[in-house]
């Protein structure tokens, strides 16, 4: 057996019959003979160049050469696992009046909400503070477009839209009425 560094990621290590059959290398075994074999054999060209293993993984590629085999090892770093999260997006229930006339019929019967409105693409846009109740949503759905907007959505129609008034579900005082 001859083991030659070629570089400081690549080995050649030269098998004759002997080695082969001493560390169980065959091109027509199964792979857990062969891969205890090569943990042996790695172990010793390991030990004549000096490697680390702690950290690596090694390609190996196997060439028949006559009667006898060549393994080009390749060292390399382990790669790390990539972790994924699934980000849950945030969403918050938008309704798109037509228009003021179809949001002021809505509030006819006194229909008290909380929330901002905005004029925006030739709607009146309400972003509630907080989700309705299902009797006051269904009210509102009446009216208008019921549309499901995200955090990025959401703020868009905050930045682009112009307000028309912050709506409050407290009875607001008349300025007349104050005085």
């Amino acid at each position: 057996m001859t083991i030659d560094q070629l570089s400081q990621k690549t080995i050649l290590v030269t098998l004759m019959r002997e080695d082969m059959e001493r560390y169980g290398i065959d091109f027509t075994a199964d792979g857990a003979g062969v891969r205890s074999g090569l943990t042996r054999l790695m172990s010793r060209v390991g030990a004549a160049c000096a490697l680390d293993h702690s950290g690596k993984s090694y390609l190996i590629e196997a060439l028949p050469a006559g009667g006898s085999c060549l393994l080009i090892i390749t060292v390399q770093s382990l790669k790390r696992r990539r972790t994924y999260r699934i980000k849950r997006v945030s969403t918050q229930e938008c309704f798109v009046f037509d228009g003021v006339d179809a949001l002021l019929d809505c509030c006819r019967d006194g229909t008290r909400f909380s929330g901002s409105l905005y004029a925006y693409r030739g709607g009146c846009w309400l972003l509630p503070d907080y989700p309705p109740a299902e009797r006051l949503r269904r009210r509102l759905a009446e009216y208008s477009d019921v549309r499901t907007l995200t955090a990025i959505e959401t703020a868009r129609v905050r930045e682009l839209g112009s307000p028309i008034v912050q709506c409050a579900a407290r009875r607001a005082v008349h300025p007349r009425a104050a005085r």
